[in-house]
């Protein structure tokens, strides 16, 4: 059962962004069907891992089209953009250091805050973006 399911509400207008929730989705619900299912620590770390590292993929990629276009909220973007990196790292490392588990409570904060941010922040920068003639 998916903890998180990707709907075209959720498109913020620009194809390449879109495909990149879509993708953090499913990472999201592979960690969480890893840890729903009693996956071993090495599977859950693996895709946790996985899923930090394309965040910072997708993040990279929505802050380079917010510099090449001007966006007026970029920094404040970055912003939240780095804040939700710096406590994904920290578990990420508590995790691998065995002080930490991906607890029910870890994957909804996780995925709270991937749709509020993509229904509020993202579905702002999307219009934006298309105005400046990014499809």
């Amino acid at each position: 059962m998916a903890l998180f399911t990707w709907s075209s509400d959720w498109s913020v207008g620009v194809p390449s962004i879109d495909l990149q929730h879509q993708k953090l989705i499913d990472l999201m619900n592979e960690l969480h069907e890893a840890m729903r299912t009693g996956k071993g620590g090495d599977q859950i770390a693996k895709t946790l891992k996985e899923l930090v590292g394309y965040t910072l993929v997708h993040f990279g990629n929505e802050e380079r089209l917010m510099k090449a276009h001007a966006y007026g909220e970029y920094e404040r973007h970055k912003g939240i953009h780095d804040d939700l990196v710096a406590t994904v790292k920290e578990l990420q490392q508590k995790v691998l250091s065995g002080n930490a588990f991906v607890t029910i409570q870890v994957m909804n904060m996780l995925k709270d805050w991937l749709a509020n941010h993509i229904r509020g922040e993202d579905q702002k920068l999307g219009p934006y973006l298309t105005s400046q003639g990014v499809a």
